[in-house]
């Protein structure tokens, strides 16, 4: 039964994505939040859970270059400095909002520098121990940033820097001090989140098909789905990796794997597969 819906098209005006919206939903605030990052006006809606009305909505928008203000990337809440906080990533900006309301808490650009056109990101970033790594310049760049206080953070929140390494679509994932960034092709850089500094590079078995799906850690195993719907588990740790096992599910997968208690479940092309012990 359908309790409510909403066309944001409808509402707020078309919107101008290329791939449409890619981004999703979280709750946070006690609202359904969406990101719409876009070339024109962009904007941050929350939706009441109980009937679907529009509980704030804050404008986004930030002058940047043909296509770079188009972002497919998912919101993250988290807490920083004992307040919760929404971190969005997209037109070259990460910012942190207040997810009552939507007030915007501070801001860090740079991402940028050049102002170049076409730098649309895909890959959300990685989140742990209070810093973010963020990917962009369509896998070239990754870098990291603490989060926290108000305002303009662009000169002080900035860590460290990578100009050799990043990822496009899947999003990095980070636990412990410790950050997996795996790029399309399924090569895989373990770094010292606070350093940067590589901990070892290693890669998953190659294929035609690309990694489109975001890796999902789950204790010490990393479970990344190619294109082709193989999926590869591997076992992480600081020192380097194991690759325990390649299965094959029959059909695509694009979506990152979701862990729930103790089974995984996998969406694919014309199934959702759940896994785990009976």
């Amino acid at each position: 039964e359908v309790n409510w819906q909403i066309n944001l098209q409808e509402k707020f005006g078309e919107d101008t994505l290329s791939w449409d919206l890619g981004t999703s939903p979280v709750f946070a605030g006690g609202h359904i939040v969406i990101a719409v990052m876009q070339e024109g006006a962009s904007y941050v809606v929350a939706l009441k859970p109980e009937d679907g009305g529009v509980a704030w909505k804050v404008d986004r928008t930030f002058p940047v270059e043909k296509e770079s203000g188009q972002a497919y990337t998912t919101p993250y809440l988290t807490t920083i400095e004992g307040r919760e906080t929404l971190v969005i990533w997209g037109a070259d900006h990460l910012t942190g909002h207040d997810p009552k309301n939507g007030e915007r808490l501070w801001t860090c650009g740079g991402f940028n520098p050049e102002d170049k056109p076409m730098w649309r990101v895909i890959a959300s970033p990685a989140f742990s121990d209070g810093i973010a790594v963020v990917p962009y310049g369509r896998a070239k760049f990754t870098a990291a940033v603490r989060l926290g206080t108000r305002g303009d953070i662009t000169s002080s929140a900035r860590l460290w820097e990578r100009t050799d390494i990043g990822a496009d679509c899947p999003s990095p994932v980070a636990s412990g001090g410790r950050v997996y960034l795996v790029s399309d092709r399924g090569k895989i850089h373990c770094l010292d989140i606070h350093t940067g500094k590589d901990l070892w590079v290693d890669a998953i078995p190659r294929a035609s098909t690309n990694y489109y799906s975001s890796p999902i850690l789950a204790g010490d195993l990393l479970y990344c789905a190619r294109e082709d719907g193989v999926v590869a588990v591997v076992r992480v740790s600081g020192t380097g990796m194991e690759l325990l096992s390649s299965n094959d599910m029959g059909e695509s997968i694009i979506a990152a794997p979701v862990p729930v208690r103790d089974r995984l479940l996998l969406r694919g092309a014309e199934h959702i597969f759940c896994l785990g012990a009976r």
